[in-house]
């Protein structure tokens, strides 16, 4: 029911865009907050869900579109998150960011503008509140991720790039 009505609302908002001849100058980001719920969606291959720190939980949609800048039906590998959503707005408008502003996000228009462009490299981090003071994180550095699942109560670590399913624990 959330995906459908999604999709309509998201689709009532691109035709105003259309009707107000506005959509080729309009950048769209849509992106998903985590992975499906266990009991009513399938994160395979990718193992984990909703509430997981595993690729299952984190890795989700992120979708952008802007006809007059950005080629349509491109995929791109790189690793991103919603905090480069902000810093990408910024420089679509125009607008520098204040030098007395810190920013975790990355600009994203010359990756989307071309796909083999390479982002610099940085650590991303997530974590996730279990309770009053109780943490899960997940730390992702190059090609490889820790992951301190307090569910599990222990860390694990993959290399993502051979390992992207988190199947072989390489901790010890």
């Amino acid at each position: 029911a959330m995906v459908a009505a999604m999709d309509e609302g998201i689709g009532k908002v691109v035709r105003q865009l259309d009707r107000l001849m506005l959509r080729d100058r309009t950048l769209i980001f849509f992106c998903s907050d985590n992975g499906g719920r266990a009991e009513h969606a399938v994160n395979f291959p990718f193992r984990g869900h909703k509430g997981m720190l595993f690729e299952g939980g984190i890795r989700v949609p992120f979708c952008a579109s802007w006809p007059a800048r950005i080629p349509a039906g491109q995929t791109i590998d790189a690793p991103i998150t919603g905090l480069d959503i902000f810093p990408t707005a910024l420089m679509a408008a125009g607008i520098s960011k204040p030098a007395t502003l810190s920013l975790d996000g990355l600009n994203l228009l010359p990756l989307l503008a071309d796909p083999k462009c390479e982002l610099p490299p940085r650590t991303l981090v997530w974590r996730y509140a279990i309770g009053q003071g109780e943490f899960g994180y997940a730390v992702r550095d190059g090609t490889y991720k820790l992951v301190w699942s307090i569910y599990k109560g222990m860390e694990c670590l993959f290399n993502i790039q051979t390992d992207p399913y988190e199947q072989h624990d390489i901790a010890a």
